[in-house]
């Protein structure tokens, strides 16, 4: 299954301590996915499989990133990725995806905006 993240080229995503505030507009409203579910699916992780948050679709990315955001998350040298993994679980317009592949290796760069 396809799905649309942003990432840096080592395959990690933004939301990272140190990173975050860096680029994110604290004044959009997004949802959080149930930490308690979110342990649970992680809880009986395998070695070599990589988990990691995407969205269905580029219009679901945009909801959580928007141009500004994106504009200032290039600078620091993320970029909207493509990739193809399996389904974990869905939550509000995200989702928990896994791979057995690393993300970088995988990962088909996009135009965002």
């Amino acid at each position: 299954m396809t799905f649309y993240r942003i990432q840096n080229a080592r395959g990690e995503g933004p939301f990272y301590p140190g990173i975050t505030r860096k680029w994110i507009d604290e004044s959009i409203d997004r949802p959080k996915a149930p930490i308690q579910e979110q342990m649970r699916l992680l809880r009986d992780r395998k070695e070599g499989v990589f988990y990691c948050y995407a969205c269905e679709t580029i219009d679901d990315l945009r909801f959580w990133f928007s141009e500004t955001e994106y504009k200032k998350l290039k600078k620091l040298g993320y970029f909207a990725y493509r990739v193809d993994a399996e389904l974990v679980a869905r939550f509000d317009q995200q989702c928990l995806i896994k791979t057995e592949k690393k993300l970088k290796k995988i990962s088909v760069p996009f135009q965002l905006y």
